[in-house]
């Protein structure tokens, strides 16, 4: 299965599930299920020359309501394919876990707010040519950190429809074949969430 059949069932799943729950009563646990697209940014990760290209991305998270300001949940992104734009054959997948806290205000039926988190950040490189070489794929695992914040709006169903700005930055992302250091995805998501 490649890398977009892949993150399109993981979306897919993420949104049915929201939909499945109908909400019957207020609950402290929300599901949300979101897809937009990730540019890298800075270095040679985000270089318009040698770096790479922006990638679809999609995200499921569980969340848990604590107060009126305060929640906390577990966020999982996945951006499906970074293609470098001088070697088309080498592309990168990334995949995170991140446990995070969220702070929020709201006002006239909006909800805006802010979340960070740090986690596990895992990439995945396709076996590419370099200079008539042929190099195998490779992956690695990372502590990263993600940064973020939006504004959601009433949606369906007592769901809700948010536009969210989300900053990751992986820690470590060399391999055998290539060293990016570190490197950082901005990305844009639009997210539907419900409560369980």
């Amino acid at each position: 299965m490649g890398y977009p059949a892949a993150g399109l069932l993981f979306f897919l799943f993420g949104f049915t599930a929201v939909f499945a729950v109908v909400p019957a009563s207020a609950s402290d646990y929300s599901l949300s299920a979101g897809g937009g697209i990730d540019f890298p940014a800075g270095g040679l990760w985000g270089d318009t020359g040698a770096g790479f290209k922006p990638s679809p991305a999609v995200k499921v998270s569980v969340e848990k309501t604590l107060d009126k300001l305060l929640s906390y949940g577990l966020d999982s992104s996945l951006s499906m394919s970074h293609e470098n734009r001088k070697l088309p054959d080498l592309k990168i997948k990334i995949f995170s876990l991140v446990p995070y806290l969220k702070a929020f205000y709201s006002r006239n039926g909006r909800s805006y707010y802010g979340f960070t988190g740090v986690g596990l950040y895992q990439w995945a490189q396709t076996s590419f040519r370099s200079a008539g070489v042929s190099r195998s794929s490779a992956s690695g695992t990372s502590p990263g950190l993600l940064l973020g914040g939006g504004v959601s709006y009433p949606f369906w169903r007592g769901s809700t429809a948010s536009f969210e700005a989300r900053w990751n930055h992986v820690f470590n992302m060399r391999g055998g074949n290539f060293s990016l250091d570190s490197a950082d995805n901005l990305g844009f998501m639009f997210v539907v969430g419900s409560r369980l």
